[in-house]
Parts: C-alpha cells; sequence; structure tokens
C-alpha cells in the first residue's frame, strides 16, 4: 500500500494545492479553527486600553477606561488572575505607559492627579499610595504627556510631549536617578516633536516617534543613545516610529511608515509598517502590513512569545496573509493568531504583555477570535502540533499541500518547520505527506510530535 500511496501523491501535488487554494479562499475566515485560544478577561473595560506591564505577581492595565470588570478603577487597575481592583482612586485623566522602577509601579500619561495627590504626567505606586516623581513633566503653552517609559541603568528614561522636567529643560526626554531629572543631551527636536517608543538593544538606549532631528542632527523618527550623544541610523525611516523591540540579534521597528534609509535623504527600503535595523542596514519583514491592501497598516507594539514576534497594531494583513490587527513573525513568513480582533469603526491593538505564560493583548477591539472581550484579551495557544503545517490547530488537505509546496514548489514552509514533521521522524519530507494522507483518508495512526 505504500508504494501505492507515494505514486498517488507524486501525481498529486499541484492538484492538492488548488484544492487547498479553493478551500481558503471559500472557507469562513470567522470560524477559524485558532480562535479556540482567545478567551476575555473578565467583562473588560469601557474605554481603551493602552499600556500592560506586571507587578507584584499582577497584570497592570492602563490606559483611557474607567471601569474593568464593572468596577470603578479610573484608567489603572489590576487582574489577579480571576478579578479586576483598583489601585487607590486612580488618575484624572488617561494613562499611556506603564514601567517597574525601584520596585514601584510607575505610570505615565496626560494626568494632573494620582490617587489625589497632584502629580503632572508621571507617578509611581508603591503597593498601598500613588506619589509624584519630582515634579514631573510641562511643555508650557501646550499639552504635555509621558508617552514611553523605560529602565536603564538604574535610571527611569521618561519621554513624551514636553520640554520641561522637574524643572530643567529636557526635550521630550529625560532622565530620573531617583532625586532629580536630567536630559539627554539636546533630546530632540522639529516642529510637535514626541518621542513614543524607548528600547535598550545591544547596551545602548533607542528612542523612536515623530522627530527630526537629535542633538541637532538629522535622524529621522529614529535615534541611539550611546550614553553621551545621539546618533543617527542609516538614514532613518520615514515615518513615525511607534515601537521598538528585538528578535533574531535585530532591532525591530514598528510604526506608521513605508520606507526607511541605509543613508541621509535616500528613502531606499521598502518597509510597510514594520523594519528590521542590524546595526548596518534596514530590511523588511515579508511584505509588511497593510490594511486593505493599502500602505496604511502599521504596527504599533511588539514582543516575543513562544519564539515568534508578535505585532499588534492596525492591519488586515501581514505579509500578504489574512490577519486583522495581531500577527506572528517567525523570521521567515507571517501568520495570523485566529481571526484575530474586531471592533466599530476604528480599532487597534495598542498593548501587549505575557502574564502567567500567556499572550495578553489590549486596545481598542470589542472581540477577539469572535469573542466578546472588550478592549482586553488573552491568547493562549502554546507550542504547535506536529502534521499541522499551516499551524491553524487541525488536520486537512492544506497542511498536505503545504509540505507538497514546500518540499517541491519552493512554497513557504511550515509554520514553524517542526510542524511538518506529521510521523514524528525529527524531519519534513513526503513520508510526512504519506502520514497525513494514511491519517485522514486510511484511519491510519495520529500524527505525533518526536
Amino acid at each position: 500500500m505504500k508504494r501505492n500511496l507515494i505514486s498517488l501523491v507524486c501525481c498529486l501535488p499541484q492538484f492538492l494545492l488548488a484544492i487547498s487554494t479553493l478551500i481558503a479562499v471559500s472557507g469562513n475566515a470567522s470560524a477559524h479553527p485558532n480562535d479556540i485560544y482567545w478567551s476575555p478577561l473578565g467583562t473588560g473595560m469601557n474605554e481603551g486600553v493602552a499600556a500592560l506591564t506586571i507587578f507584584d505577581g499582577k497584570l497592570i492595565a492602563g490606559g483611557k477606561f474607567t471601569t474593568a470588570g464593572g468596577v470603578e478603577v479610573n484608567r489603572i487597575a489590576a487582574w489577579d488572575g480571576n478579578s479586576w481592583s483598583s489601585l487607590g482612586t486612580g488618575m484624572d485623566n488617561n494613562v499611556y505607559c506603564l514601567a517597574v522602577y525601584d520596585g514601584k509601579l510607575v505610570a505615565g500619561g496626560v494626568f494632573t492627579t494620582a490617587g489625589g495627590v497632584p502629580a503632572r504626567n508621571i507617578a509611581s505606586w508603591d503597593g498601598s499610595a500613588w506619589m509624584p516623581i519630582g515634579e514631573g513633566m510641562q511643555y508650557p503653552g501646550s499639552l504635555s504627556y509621558v508617552k514611553a517609559l523605560l529602565v536603564k541603568d538604574a535610571r527611569l528614561i521618561a519621554s513624551g510631549e514636553f520640554t520641561i522636567a522637574g524643572g530643567t529643560s529636557a526635550n521630550h526626554i529625560a532622565s530620573w536617578d531617583g532625586v532629580s531629572w536630567s536630559p539627554l543631551g539636546q533630546g530632540v527636536s522639529d516642529f510637535h516633536s514626541s518621542i513614543w517608543a524607548l528600547y535598550e538593544f545591544q547596551g545602548s538606549l533607542y528612542a523612536g516617534g515623530s522627530f527630526r532631528y537629535a542633538d541637532g542632527i538629522e535622524v529621522w523618527n529614529i535615534a541611539k543613545w550611546d550614553g553621551l550623544s545621539w546618533n543617527r541610523l542609516g538614514g532613518g525611516i520615514f515615518g513615525d516610529a511607534c515601537t521598538i523591540f528585538d528578535f533574531q540579534g535585530k532591532m525591530v521597528v514598528g510604526g506608521y511608515f513605508d520606507y526607511a534609509a541605509n543613508r541621509p535623504n535616500a528613502w531606499t527600503v521598502e518597509a510597510i509598517g514594520i523594519a528590521n535595523w542590524d546595526g548596518v542596514s534596514w530590511s523588511s519583514l515579508g511584505s509588511g502590513l497593510t490594511h486593505h491592501g493599502d500602505y496604511h497598516g502599521y504596527a504599533y507594539v511588539v514582543t516575543l512569545y513562544e519564539n515568534r514576534l508578535i505585532a499588534g497594531g492596525y492591519f488586515t494583513s501581514a505579509g500578504g496573509t489574512s490577519a486583522s490587527a495581531i500577527a506572528a513573525w517567525d523570521g521567515l513568513s507571517w501568520a495570523p493568531l485566529g481571526s484575530g480582533l474586531d471592533g466599530i469603526n476604528f480599532w487597534n491593538v495598542n498593548a501587549v504583555a505575557v502574564f502567567n505564560g500567556d499572550l495578553v493583548v489590549g486596545g481598542s477591539f470589542i472581540s477577539a477570535g469572535g469573542k466578546e472581550c472588550n478592549r482586553i484579551a488573552i491568547w493562549s495557544k502554546h507550542g504547535y502540533l506536529c502534521g499541522d503545517a499551516n499551524d491553524d490547530g487541525s488536520f486537512s488537505i492544506i497542511d498536505i499541500s503545504r509540505i507538497i509546496g514546500y518540499l517541491y514548489k519552493n512554497g513557504l514552509p511550515p509554520n514553524p518547520l517542526a510542524c511538518g514533521d506529521a510521523d514524528g521522524s525529527g524531519a519534513t519530507n513526503m513520508f510526512d505527506v504519506i502520514y497525513l494522507l494514511s491519517y485522514l483518508y486510511k484511519d491510519g495512526p495520529a500524527p505525533a510530535c518526536p
């Protein structure tokens, strides 16, 4: 029988690929098998979530919301795995970012009080009360806010829309040593400049946002602080940088841009919504992120989960694959997380965190995987199924066609590659196709990992 199956398989590659394409086109996207991995956190929030972090063993969420799980919380709340609770009386306006510094939770945003105590855009929580951090941030004559926080070298770095930190001139970025605020060089400048993202990569501080100059040098929206001065990354990126992370030895930048430049004044690398920087040059992550086929998709947050880079933002496809506001990059290709997230009119992902081994996603969406989640949800898929070559949580002819396409048609590899190993041999080859055919159509044994 094995010889007959081999003969059958060798004659079927194009037929199977055609069938799988028809299934993919005609299938019901809302009934994605992986949607079983999406679930809500209680009844969610009444308004958007902008930031997530872990503090004192709990998940902390900050944003625009005033209730969480029906509890009054005022823009910041804690999830203990079962229910939501408040942190004092919260803030009088929105929280944009969170960090943990010197054993305390730090919140930044556009507020004037925290727990009823005056706090200009930044405050700390010690587990029982809110306290201001110095005199906070100001932008005389204009709206001021703190948009990003980072802890580096025992200092708290804050950035956003401000020109004064604790009474000291600081253009959109400042450092707190536990006693006072100080600037980082000349900071950044341009009309309505702001720094939206901070990240430490290979020992250096990187800042991304909406600015043209740093220390008076033309950098275009992203720059590196070496401890003494700001430096450009090639020629920068053509648009706003919203998030920075690292993956497989490279720095990943997501935001509202279509191109990056490997030298000043030359937009040479097409990178839609997300790009890689290897220390020397920029490159794309596949064909990037798009919204309904246009160039206006973007990554707003990125993180690492289950050895894949997770990008969340505002897009409907990633690398040409349908993906609603969230997708995973394995270094070779993009894959959706079930049917993703949905909302009313404009929806997106603003925050991600890993809590108790699960991926937590916050934003302005209403549903996740077709389930009502109200702006915050959990994705709890761990690992993969051997034989599930397209990583959709089930076995079908599409898995067979993906393996054949990879082996003989220069198609995409199984995602991850070990998913193609249906017979548990430790390799992906034609015998895995035979094994899947036998399982699906001849009552053979189920696929099993090595």
